[in-house]
């Protein structure tokens, strides 16, 4: 008789190879890979804040050479450039380590609640520029 008729108590046998038995979202590749993205993303957002840091302090330099005549206003829109562009770089790592966080969360198996969260999350208020 042909082997897919005849199958062996082991599913692996039975003239294919078998379906898994657990869900995607439960292997360690599921888990390991967002874990890894949000180390990652945590060093990185570490970087770019001494990034934002030391933009922000060349920008009050550069006001300051401004109004000592030192320097054109040049200087000036091109350190409030500089500050800006770190800041939205800070900004765009804080929601990719938000959604990593909630795929790590997810292929741990669990899940979201959306009349748990707060209708005006606290971080909104935190986002406002520093910059002059």
């Amino acid at each position: 008789m042909a082997q897919s008729q005849h199958c062996s108590p082991a599913p692996v046998f039975c003239g294919r190879l078998a379906r898994p038995r657990f869900s995607p979202s439960s292997t360690s590749e599921d888990v390991g890979l967002p874990q890894t993205k949000l180390s990652l993303l945590t060093i990185k957002a570490q970087v770019q804040g001494k990034a934002v840091t030391a933009a922000q302090k060349y920008l009050e330099l550069a006001i300051t050479r401004y109004k000592g005549g030192v320097t054109s206003y040049l200087e000036v829109t091109t350190a409030q450039s500089a500050a800006l562009t770190d800041e939205l770089t800070a900004v765009n790592i804080l929601g990719r380590r938000m959604v990593d966080a909630v795929t790590l969360i997810q292929a741990l198996g669990g899940g979201w609640d959306r009349s748990s969260l707060p209708a005006r999350p606290e971080c909104c208020g935190k986002l406002t520029s520093t910059s002059k």
